[in-house]
This record gives C-alpha cells, sequence and structure tokens, in this order.
C-alpha cells in the first residue's frame, strides 16, 4: 500500500511564486530562490529538491509553459521594474546574471519587443521624468 500522493504545482499567491505541494506539505517561496539559482532551471531545481524533469513537468502542468520561459518572463519582469526606477541597462544585466549586456539586451527585446534603452525612455517618457544634458525634468 502507498501513501497519499501529494501534487505539487506552481501557484502566484501574496505577491509571489509558490511551489505547492510536495510530501513535506510545506509551501516554498521560489522568487527568493530565483537569482541565487542565476536564473538556471537545472539549479533551481536542485535547490528546491527536485528533478530538473520533475520541475520541468510541474511548470508545464501548473503554467502551461515550461519552466525556461517562464523563468525568462520573470527575469524580464524584474528587469522591466528595475529599468522603471532609474537602473542604467548594463547595471540591470549584471544584478539579473546576464552574462553582457548584449545577451540582456538580446533576451529582453525577444519578450518584450524593443530594446531595454528603448523601454527606459519610453517609460520616463509617460510618467514625465525625461533626462536631456543629465537633468531630470518633470
Amino acid at each position: 500500500m502507498h501513501g497519499p500522493t501529494f501534487r505539487r504545482i506552481i501557484c502566484f499567491r501574496q505577491g509571489h511564486w509558490w511551489l505547492a505541494g510536495g510530501d513535506t506539505g510545506k509551501d516554498v517561496r521560489i522568487c527568493c530562490l530565483l537569482s541565487d539559482a542565476g536564473w538556471k532551471v537545472g539549479t533551481l531545481s536542485r535547490s528546491l529538491g527536485l528533478s530538473r524533469k520533475t520541475f520541468e513537468r510541474v511548470a508545464t502542468d501548473s503554467l502551461g509553459i515550461s519552466a525556461k520561459l517562464w523563468m525568462r518572463q520573470l527575469r524580464v519582469v524584474r528587469a522591466r521594474h528595475l529599468l522603471r526606477e532609474g537602473v542604467p541597462a548594463k547595471n540591470v544585466a549584471v544584478e539579473l546574471g546576464f552574462p553582457n549586456q548584449s545577451d540582456f539586451a538580446r533576451d529582453f527585446k525577444s519578450l518584450m519587443g524593443v530594446a531595454p534603452s528603448a523601454f527606459q525612455w519610453m517609460e520616463a517618457s509617460r510618467s514625465g521624468r525625461i533626462e536631456t544634458d543629465g537633468e531630470s525634468r518633470r
């Protein structure tokens, strides 16, 4: 006779991403582990105590997309927040663990349709913060 099986799911609640379920009955907040895992699926899955294959299955079943795509999207969401705050793109690339700024720009543009610098300029324009000659205007 086998014990109960616990279905694991990835869910968003209370403003955070969680791995819920599992045999321990404890939910794990994933968002805290992403940067420590270097935004790598295999590293994150190991830190959650799962095989990469199991984590991939949980992500696909829970979210309808691959774990890699989901993590890319989360990374770009974080980048958007930093860019809106005025953090230079090269610093965003470093903070989010990209090997270089061009890899960051390529990944950002592939998901957002615009380069990070263009996104930052559009956001500053929209909010009324345009920088000219090093001075901010409101």
